[in-house]
């Protein structure tokens, strides 16, 4: 590698920076990662490499193959297994917390306060767990903290941190203060470079006891019990008791039984502990336990209490009352405490024992415990705690059976430490749970509770500060202001307060609780403020101090830290219009001066619509809006009527009010000298128009209001562009726009007099390009008649305004828009224009600015061709058209005399039918153009090939309008309707094709025929074609329906065998698909005899009947019993012969008798 590299990654194009390490190593700047799910590949096995920064060649990535970047939160670190370690590392922590990725970077980051950082690879075990290496620290700092951060490369990334970690640095051990001794005495270990607040023990082999701390060079101890004479002594620290000292020192335990041992080791005054001994033979008479007084060996006799054996080498008894607290000896022998005393304890083992005096809790701090935290630290206020060995405390209700218990150290016999772990308390107690705080001085036989209780609470968690921007000045801050904490699970402690911290500067506030989710906080008054963030220079800047709250004012605090932002030296320059009426309602821009206005577009977040507040005099807060232009930052702010300004006004003159600003909702004002003066008698602004004109510019906006000669010089100003106006009436003012870029919306404002105080409407001016004219329907608009122009282009808008006008004319005529290219202008009648006139057609969106239609593009005027009248309105279509697609419709249309046709070649009539149906309850009309020539004289024929189908639809009407000029969009009359039919056809079908001939009877018979378009009420004439007289009969047809006619048979044809039936309509034959209707008569048929007369009800009888008139072509058939009736059949019958049928009889029911 050579200086200065640059680096392609192969997903993503953006070249990025690398810095150069050596000829083998660069570090490249990590390329933008899309948001694209939790992890993405930022290279697929390869990278590309440019040293000139312009020919990248590619590098393939042997070992650690691909590379991906993690998406989603940083990592956050809560909690480490452990409080201590050593300087020189080469050990390992667990780091609890959330969003931790396994990446071959990950590492740990373990920072000092003073911004010392060393780094640890770190091994993965889950997004909550990560393994850390402790590096070597040799900083000066010992305290630090640990967070767990993705890439070593970038450790900045890691979020949060965890419990302060102490590096311990290892000591050298000189001496011991007894080189023997025996169990429960106490030792001193000297050395150097102990240190106050650690947890040391002191380890005899592999048994601890803890150590207190008494000087740098010196710690004491109580000696163990031990398995062995000779032990070693060494120093270890924390929970999981790692060496701390370089090196041992030898021991050795004095007893006459290794194994012998007193527990406790101390008590109250009052005595009653009750001590377990080890290592005595209970089996001896006259045991007891004497206890005697003494400077370094027991010389004093004190009392003696009564032994109980607990096992063959253990016994118990209980110490007596003591005057004094103070080291006392116990041995428990059978001999006198004459005999002891005189023989020196030479063959009697004795121990120490320690008289405390009993510990009074008077108060703990803190007294409300997250229940979110394993563990607490607790600071003990009372007096009589035990400066050596050590006491007990614990989490109890009554103190009678502690939750947890612990040891606790004094620093002084006024204050101790106790640390408490609540995990085995978590699991029995509740949010809300008040608990004593019990202490110990005898190894937990008896229990004191302290004065004051504790509560267990959750954590409290902040959410937001509102507001969270606060503004310091000496001005503002002349009053207590407040801002409110949000978040959960607060409770009144009734002595919460709010930190404030810079630093290392903090200062303390009141707070009120209000509800579990909100705390009312005190700022900082000038003095604490200047201490926060300093008095510094006169110039506005903007300084970050977090928040928090503390449950009882003391150095305790459950609850993280919110960021509330301090704004300095803001100041506002000036406000435009100064002046205004007395009634209020109009607009005035409050400007920031230099300094403030820089300061505000150096931090565009502290400018939001929704913070600033404006306030007039006396008026109450009103909502402003920032106006932020260029490098301008100013407040729109809306006037009050001057009664609430000022709430003591009098009419007449002039009064002015104060005019104040507040960027955090009011919170707090912005002082300010800037007066606003209320006039009595002030020119008002009411509106302007149009809203919107050409992007071109050149529009004409007039603005309207009242008393406008007050002052001789007026100014537009769209935008940043300043424009002059013309005074046309007192009531109104013309400005003529400038150029507007596209799609721009302007805010329009007028000033006054030489100040151009500007006036800023609440409606906006927009440039927008003006509409384009493509065509227009129709050609020729008739002068006499209301009519529709179809005005066809782009650019139409439905605005208010949009309207035509016609040539040179100034009238502007009402239009509609039906989409952005078609327009329809609203015509009345035009009596005023000349016939045969040319005119050009104008469109405006807003009343002042036209488009007009290009060359060739005109309209032509013309008189209105009168009334037309429909000729002929049936129409009949033949026969043969039905099955067809379509049929020639022609209709003649007669028009006045003084109809104008001088334009038909280029404008012919149009004829339109309109076909109306109902399609799902909704009605529906279907049209048809017919095009339109003319006739001789006055007369056109409107003809096309009509559709058969729209012609068969019922109702079979159609509605008939007509162009006059030929234009789609202009049917400018209705002239009737038109009926559409066929002329009707016979298909050839008869019922009944035969009848029977009965002599001596003549009864009405009828025949119909079948057929189609049988209009009613119209003659239709049965023609038989046979009869006595040997002529063609007729007889008027009976109507049916359209598709049937009956034709009674007239007496004359009945004798005949077979007529050929016809049907005349208005005298002419119908036409029939078949040759002829033919109609046959027979005899009917008549039996005479029946043979068998009986038979089996079973049926299968075959019968003969004997007859005459049996036709072999009509297929017979034999009726059993009743018609009507359950025992009613009919079978198939056979002819052999015309006076011989055979037919078989069907199964009777069995009750059946009879014929």
């Amino acid at each position: 590698f050579q200086s200065t590299p640059k680096v392609k990654f192969a997903s993503n194009e953006h070249v990025v920076h690398c810095q150069y390490k050596d000829d083998r190593t660069i570090q490249c700047e990590s390329p933008a990662v899309d948001n694209m799910g939790t992890a993405k590949f930022i290279t697929n096995g390869h990278i590309q490499v440019s040293l000139n920064g312009v020919d990248f060649e590619y590098i393939y990535l042997k070992d650690n193959g691909p590379v991906i970047f993690q998406q989603g939160p940083n990592p956050i670190t809560t909690r480490l297994d452990k409080q201590y370690v050593p300087v020189v590392g080469n050990t390992t922590l667990l780091a609890n917390g959330a969003h931790f990725y396994r990446s071959d970077n990950l590492g740990c980051r373990f920072c000092s306060n003073e911004g010392d950082c060393e780094i640890g690879l770190a091994k993965w075990f889950s997004e909550q767990v990560v393994s850390c290496d402790v590096p070597m620290w040799t900083h000066q700092n010992l305290n630090v903290f640990v967070s767990v951060v993705n890439n070593v490369l970038t450790p900045s990334k890691g979020q949060g941190r965890s419990s302060a970690l102490r590096f311990l640095r290892q000591m050298e051990l000189t001496s011991l203060s007894h080189t023997t001794s025996r169990t429960g005495s106490l030792i001193q270990v000297y050395g150097a470079g102990f240190e106050k607040g650690v947890n040391y023990f002191c380890g005899f082999d592999n048994n601890r006891s803890p150590a207190r701390f008494r000087t740098e060079s010196s710690l004491e101890c109580v000696v163990p019990m031990a398995s062995k004479t000779q032990v070693n002594v060494g120093i270890y620290a924390g929970e999981h008791m790692f060496q701390v000292s370089s090196n041992v020192l030898g021991f050795k335990h004095v007893s006459t039984s290794l194994s012998q041992a007193i527990d406790p080791v101390h008590g109250p005054l009052s005595g009653g502990t009750k001590l377990t001994i080890k290592g005595v033979d209970s089996t001896l008479d006259g045991l007891k336990c004497l206890f005697f007084d003494g400077a370094a060996k027991p010389s004093v006799y004190i009392a003696y209490t009564t032994v109980i054996a607990l096992g063959d080498d253990t016994v118990s008894c209980e110490t007596p009352q003591a005057k004094h607290a103070g080291r006392v000896y116990v041995a428990v022998t059978a001999k006198t405490e004459t005999e002891l005393l005189g023989s020196g304890f030479s063959s009697v083992e004795y121990f120490a024992f320690f008289y405390r005096l009993s510990i009074h809790v008077d108060s703990v701090i803190p007294s409300f415990l997250s229940i979110d935290t394993k563990e607490h630290t607790l600071k003990l206020i009372g007096h009589n705690f035990p400066l050596a060995g050590g006491f007990q405390c614990a989490l109890s209700q009554d103190c009678s059976v502690p939750l947890t218990s612990a040891n606790a150290f004094a620093h002084s016999s006024s204050e101790a430490i106790c640390e408490v772990d609540i995990t085995a308390a978590r699991d029995v107690v509740s949010t809300g749970s008040i608990y004593d705080i019990c202490v110990s001085n005898d190894d937990g036989q008896t229990w004191v509770a302290s004065s004051t209780k504790v509560t267990l609470t959750p954590t409290w968690k902040l959410a937001s500060i509102i507001p969270d921007l606060i503004v310091h000045s000496p001005v503002v801050n002349t009053k207590e202001t407040y801002v409110m904490v949000n978040g959960v699970n607060f409770v009144d402690t009734g002595r919460i307060c709010c930190v404030y911290r810079t630093n290392n500067t903090v200062s303390t506030t009141r707070a009120s609780f209000i509800d579990s989710h909100t705390v009312k906080c005190l700022t900082p008054n000038p003095d604490q403020m200047f201490a926060l963030i300093g008095k510094g220079s006169t110039v506005p800047n903007v300084r970050s101090i977090t928040v928090s709250l503390n449950p009882e004012c003391n150095d305790a605090s459950m609850s993280q830290v919110l960021e509330l932002r301090v704004v300095s030296n803001l100041a506002v320059d000036h406000i435009k219009p100064a002046f205004g009426p007395t009634y209020g309602g109009d607009y005035a821009e409050i400007t920031f001066d230099t300094p403030s206005r820089l300061l505000l577009l150096d931090s565009p977040d502290l400018i939001g619509a929704k913070n600033v507040m404006c306030k007039v005099g006396a008026a109450t807060f009103m909502q402003g809006v920032y106006v932020h232009r260029s490098d301008v930052v100013s407040v729109r702010c809306k006037i009050p009527q001057a009664l609430e300004a000022i709430p003591r006004w009098v009419e007449g003159g002039t009064k002015s009010a104060a005019v104040d600003v507040s960027i955090n909702g009011g919170n707090q004002f912005i002082g300010s000298n800037l007066l606003y003066r209320f006039h009595e008698e002030m020119n008002h602004i009411e509106e302007f128009e149009p809203k919107f004109g050409s992007l071109t510019g050149g529009t004409r906006v007039r603005i309207f209001g009242s008393n406008l000669e007050i002052y001789d010089v007026y100014v537009c100003k769209f935008g940043n562009t300043t424009v002059n106006a013309v005074l046309l009436s007192s009531t109104e003012l013309e400005c003529i726009t400038p150029v507007v870029e596209e799609s721009n919306i302007l805010s329009i404002g007028f000033g006054f007099h030489e100040s151009y105080e500007f006036y800023t409407f609440r409606d906006e001016y927009s440039g927008i390009p003006l509409p384009k004219i493509h065509h227009l329907e129709p050609r020729v608009v008739e002068l006499d008649v209301p009519q529709k122009l179809h005005v066809f282009g782009e650019g139409f808008l439905p605005t208010l305004d949009l309207g035509c006008r016609l040539g040179t004319h100034s009238s502007v005529f009402p239009a509609s828009c039906v989409n952005s290219s078609l327009a329809i202008c609203h015509l009345p009648l035009l009596n005023s224009y000349e016939p045969l006139d040319k005119a050009t057609v104008f469109v405006t969106l807003n009343g002042v600015d036209f488009s007009a239609s290009p060359i060739g593009e005109d309209i032509h005027f013309a008189r209105s061709r009168g009334v037309f009248r429909l000729a002929n309105s049936v129409v009949t279509f033949p026969s043969d058209n039905i099955g067809s697609k379509s049929a020639n419709v022609s209709l003649l249309l007669e028009a006045p005399n003084s109809a104008d046709f001088s334009h038909e070649e280029s404008n012919p009539p149009l004829c339109r039918l309109v076909f109306s149906s109902i399609d799902n309850g909704d009605a529906k009309d279907e049209y048809f153009y017919l095009t339109g020539r003319s006739m001789q004289g006055s007369s056109f024929i409107c003809s096309g090939n009509l559709p058969i189908e729209l012609a068969k639809r019922k109702p079979n009407v159609a509605r008939l309008d007509i162009s006059t000029h030929g234009s789609q969009f202009s049917f400018n009359q209705y002239v009737g309707k038109v009926m559409f039919q066929f002329a009707p056809i016979l298909t050839g079908e008869l019922f009944p094709e035969r009848l029977p001939i009965v002599p001596g009877e003549n009864p009405t018979r009828i025949v119909s025929v079948f057929g189609y378009g049988f209009p009613q009420n119209q003659p239709f004439v049965c023609t038989f074609n046979g009869g006595e007289s040997r002529k063609v009969e007729t007889i008027n047809a009976i109507w049916h329906s359209g598709k049937r006619l009956d034709c009674p048979i007239p007496d004359t044809v009945r004798l005949y065998e077979t007529v050929t039936v016809g049907v005349k309509h208005y005298g002419t034959p119908l036409v029939t698909r078949a040759d002829s209707l033919k109609l046959k008569f027979t005899p009917k048929p008549i039996v005479f005899s029946l043979l068998p007369r009986f038979g089996p009800i079973a049926g299968s009888t075959e019968l003969t009947l004997t007859g005459g008139n049996f036709d072999l072509e009509r297929h017979p058939r034999c009726a059993f019993g009743e018609q009507g009736s359950n025992g009613y059949k009919v079978v198939s019958a056979r002819v052999t012969s015309s006076d011989k049928i055979h037919c078989v009889t069907p199964a009777f029911p069995v009750t059946s008798k009879g014929t």
